[in-house]
């Protein structure tokens, strides 16, 4: 009680006192007088120390059940003088105050004594100090006990990485996911080009709206020429020269073993290979296929060697493009090679410079690692099929070879009969 009082008020409107007598009128005083008036009277520091040492004492005699009739005997007459003034019945005030004090589990201020006797050797700070890093601990602690069951846990939250772990296939991709992914979000509608006039489901504030419906459609069907080129064991290349687009495209390369391009595209990489593959820094490659995946396909050995490129130059069969209007020589290239080609036809590009153009907006990374990841989850199907069925192929060429050893080995196999020689058989 007294340190609660310090707390909030260094002084006092009674003078020292000695005796023991005049220490119980004081802790009376205390209990009868109202906070607001301490505030004329100062405390002196020997006054302050005395009281100090007086209360310990008086809060261990009450924890021992020593001073209780005294503490009736002051709670009796404060309630009583109270009441009066006010005109209640003091005796019915009474007893609820001596229920409360007969109780067994008395606590003193905020539980001090059970904070004492669980941490003898913690030292409290007085009222109008800092607390010690002993005081900050516990009182954490305690507002953790408080407050750790409260609350719920969050469940759906986006994860930028969770789309390019684990890539939507063609059938789970919806309207829904592309939603999410904010591809119907096309450009102003001056800045809209005619021929994706099929394309726009309507507008609003100004802002081309795409029809995911039809955007579904034709990312199923990209899906599926992906799928059908992997399957022919052709040769897919992803180009994504967007800031952010680099992540996507090491994880599709990682999945499905295809070639991409982050940077920059050089102009005349494919009409003009040997020219411009001529500066280029050549290292010897292993080519070859895992048993599970085509993550070890053409690893780096390091050696470096300057033979000449033989033989016809490698063309990509496919080329998957995520931001066709950044790279309008790759699309000429490739129109002029007869290369077919997939991109992501935004509203502001002409999507009849494409073999199979998927409406939806190039401008969201969202969007750009969905389609990535379809279509590079379609590619690893297309090369598991292929694997599947070179190995039931070449089973059933192990399974005609061994039936015609067997065959060839009926026909030259002569048992011979032991009578057939012309000797008599001997008993």
């Amino acid at each position: 009680m007294l340190r609660s009082i310090r707390r909030y008020s260094t002084k006092s409107p009674f003078a020292k006192v000695g005796s023991k007598t005049q220490s119980y009128d004081y802790l009376r005083a205390l209990r009868v007088t109202p906070a607001e008036t301490f505030a004329d009277v100062p405390l002196s520091p020997e006054l302050e120390q005395e009281l100090s040492t007086k209360f310990q004492e008086f809060q261990k005699a009450l924890k021992a059940g020593e001073k209780l009739e005294q503490v009736k005997e002051i709670a009796r007459q404060a309630r009583g003088t109270k009441n009066a003034a006010a005109g209640g019945d003091p005796q019915a005030d009474l007893s609820s105050l001596m229920g409360r004090i007969d109780s067994k589990n008395i606590r003193v201020g905020n539980d001090q004594s059970k904070i004492a006797a669980i941490f003898p050797l913690l030292k409290r700070t007085a009222r109008d100090e800092e607390y010690t890093k002993q005081e900050l601990f516990l009182r954490r602690q305690h507002r953790h006990d408080m407050l750790s069951k409260l609350g719920a846990e969050v469940k759906g939250v986006y994860d930028p990485l969770h789309i390019i772990k684990h890539p939507k296939s063609g059938t789970e991709a919806t309207v829904t996911s592309l939603l999410a992914a904010g591809a119907h979000l096309g450009h102003a509608v001056e800045l809209g080009h005619v021929n994706n006039q099929p394309f726009i489901y309507g507008v609003r504030d100004g802002i081309s709206i795409i029809d995911l419906e039809q955007t579904v459609t034709q990312l199923r069907r990209a899906a599926r020429i992906t799928e059908a080129v992997a399957k022919q064991n052709g040769l897919i290349l992803f180009v994504g020269t967007r800031d952010g687009q680099k992540l996507a495209l090491e994880a599709m390369s990682r999945r499905c073993g295809a070639s991409y391009v982050h940077s920059k595209w050089i102009p005349g990489a494919i009409t003009n290979f040997s020219n411009i593959a001529a500066n280029w820094k050549r290292y010897e490659v292993v080519d070859g296929e895992s048993g599970t995946s085509f993550a070890d396909i053409n690893q780096h050995t390091g050696r470096e060697f300057d033979a000449e490129i033989s033989g016809p130059n490698m063309r990509p069969d496919l080329v998957i493009i995520l931001n066709p209007d950044e790279n309008p020589a790759l699309i000429r290239e490739c129109l002029k090679s007869c290369i077919p080609t997939v991109g992501v036809a935004d509203t502001n590009f002409n999507p009849s410079k494409l073999s199979y153009p998927i409406a939806a907006n190039d401008d969201s990374l969202r969007t750009t690692d969905l389609i990535t990841g379809v279509l590079a989850r379609a590619a690893e199907k297309g090369h598991k099929l292929r694997r599947f069925e070179e190995q039931q192929r070449r089973n059933a060429e192990l399974l005609h070879m061994k039936k015609n050893l067997v065959q060839a080995a009926d026909e030259n196999d002569v048992t011979e009969d032991p009578f057939s020689s012309g000797e008599a058989h001997k008993e």
